[in-house]
């Protein structure tokens, strides 16, 4: 999820679901679209592909932060389409603090 600042810079999470579900033989048009919806290079993409790996039909970035300053970005992905976009904002907002905690620990 190249979308990293922009988690950052909203302090709250962003989703992408229904990702096309490509394959090696996807269509440059195909690889170009999901790149611009995901935010990462179409070469990056065809590397992946490429090597045999697959790309997330879902992903979901939360902001991690501890003492109030960014720490980095959580990324949940899944290869099939299973995150209910509803329910994220919700979830990152009511374990937000924990994880702040968890991460100051690590």
């Amino acid at each position: 999820m190249g979308d990293h600042k922009q988690v950052h810079a909203l302090r709250q999470a962003m989703v992408s679901t229904g990702l096309l579900d490509l394959l090696v033989r996807s269509t440059d048009q195909q690889i170009e679209e999901y790149a611009r919806k995901t935010n990462v290079k179409p070469e990056w993409v065809k590397q992946r592909l490429r090597a045999g790996r697959k790309v997330s039909v879902d992903l979901c970035g939360f902001p991690g932060e501890v003492r109030g300053q960014p720490w980095g970005i959580i990324v949940v992905d899944s290869k099939a389409s299973v995150i209910d976009s509803s329910k994220v904002d919700g979830f990152y907002k009511q374990f937000a603090k924990i994880l702040g905690k968890l991460l100051e620990r690590a």
